[in-house]
């Protein structure tokens, strides 16, 4: 969880600063955010995407927030444009790819561990979720053909 808000930072922001990308990563649902800033901020980019914002610049967000005053109260409390601004100048569309790989590979983790397997977060940090999974794969094929 220490690196989760950043890999969803940079998931969820690269999306803002891409919107189109929501064609493909617009189907998540809020099982795959462990944080609930990456839930607001995800949700927020995909209705706005929907509702055919292609740029999310200050005045498409404001205009989208019109009415909905609870969320532009949380919009507010978490920094508001500024804050969106800084963080989309920093992350790189281009690598979308490594940040959703790394925020599944870390919900597999979560669920691993939440069904009571052992899992060696030092070993598997480094891993891609293809090789997660063929080393779980390994060791459930491995018990079982010596079973």
């Amino acid at each position: 969880m220490e690196k989760r808000n950043v890999i969803e930072c940079n998931f969820v922001f690269s999306l803002w600063k891409q919107p189109i990308l929501f064609l493909d990563y617009g189907q998540l649902q809020d099982e795959y955010f462990l944080t609930e800033e990456g839930k607001f901020y995800y949700n927020i980019g995909r209705e706005m995407f929907k509702s055919k914002f292609i740029k999310f610049d200050d005045l498409a967000i404001s205009t989208f927030l019109v009415g909905k005053d609870e969320i532009k109260a949380k919009f507010e409390d978490y920094g508001g444009f500024s804050t969106v601004k800084e963080i989309v100048t920093m992350v790189e569309p281009d690598n979308i790819e490594g940040y959703f790989d790394n925020m599944i590979k870390g919900k597999i983790i979560k669920d691993l561990i939440k069904v009571g397997i052992d899992v060696d977060l030092d070993k598997h940090d480094s891993m891609s979720t293809d090789e997660l999974y063929e080393n779980y794969d390994k060791i459930l094929n491995t018990i079982f053909i010596e079973s």
